[in-house]
């Protein structure tokens, strides 16, 4: 700093000024002593050398006042500066430029978001609960970003249902490409448990007849009660591991009783 430089350049005038004071005493000294200077001169260097003594002092006494004021301001600007513990956005500030917050402060001065993964909070049922593990890879969609996915990783299920829906909290971690993801938004993830190959059909055509599933399978206009093996599900669409050929028609709403060897009139759904 230049308070401290200055200071120290004091000091060195100071010291070459008294070590000139102090060569012109010592001869001063020798002149008198041989009688070859007046008295009144030789007093004068010594006092020239003392006054030199005084102002080196004094420049000393300069710098250490120069780097105490130095260290001062290096421990008010590390006070003053504000060092995140990771790197991220500023996305609220609660403290303005100027203003003073004392160490007992409760407010924080930022709060700081790190965009680059975030974290996606949803529930789960028991059932799922059970049949996740982390690790998974899970594909994420945005209502807010149509058309475009993101691949994230389930990183923990709650080990605790949640007694106020009967849920289990999943977190899974989200890479946020290019940042385009914000904070708060609404999303959606699919996670791949299983694979099943096969027919699959509604499972709405699905009902229970003697303890067992079947479902109705119309060829032509004739309804006839097929037994079948059911495989896994997603409660919209179940797969059928044995009873049906694939071409084979069903009724894609058991809900209502129907007679074997009913005549229906078959409608295409969708």
């Amino acid at each position: 700093p230049a308070s401290v430089n200055v200071a120290r350049a004091a000091l060195d005038a100071a010291e070459a000024g008294l070590a000139n004071a102090r060569q012109d005493a010592e001869r001063a000294s020798n002149l008198y002593d041989r009688g070859a200077m007046a008295k009144q001169r030789a007093d004068a260097a010594d006092t020239a050398r003392r006054v030199a003594v005084a102002q080196r002092d004094l420049a000393k006494a300069n710098v250490a006042q120069a780097e105490a004021a130095h260290r001062r301001a290096l421990e008010v600007q590390r006070d003053a500066t504000l060092r995140a513990p990771v790197s991220g956005v500023v996305v609220e500030r609660n403290v303005d430029p100027g203003n003073l917050v004392g160490p007992a402060s409760s407010t924080p001065v930022v709060a700081l978001a790190d965009l680059r993964v975030l974290k996606l909070e949803a529930g789960v049922s028991e059932l799922d609960a059970g049949r996740l593990h982390a690790g998974a890879t899970a594909t994420i969609t945005l209502p807010a970003k149509p058309g475009e996915t993101y691949t994230g990783t389930l990183a923990a299920v709650a080990p605790e249902v949640d007694p106020r829906n009967r849920h289990f909290r999943i977190e899974i971690r989200v890479e946020n490409r290019g940042e385009r993801l914000l904070g708060g938004m609404y999303a959606t993830a699919r996670i791949v448990v299983d694979r099943a190959d096969g027919l699959v059909v509604p499972s709405a055509a699905i009902f229970t007849r003697d303890g067992r599933p079947a479902v109705y399978r119309v060829t032509g206009d004739t309804v006839a009660i097929v037994p079948v093996t059911t495989g896994l599900s997603d409660g919209t669409r179940t797969a059928i591991v044995s009873g049906l050929d694939a071409g084979d028609v069903v009724v894609a709403d058991a809900r209502r009783d129907i007679a074997d060897g009913a005549r229906v009139r078959p409608v295409t759904e969708g």
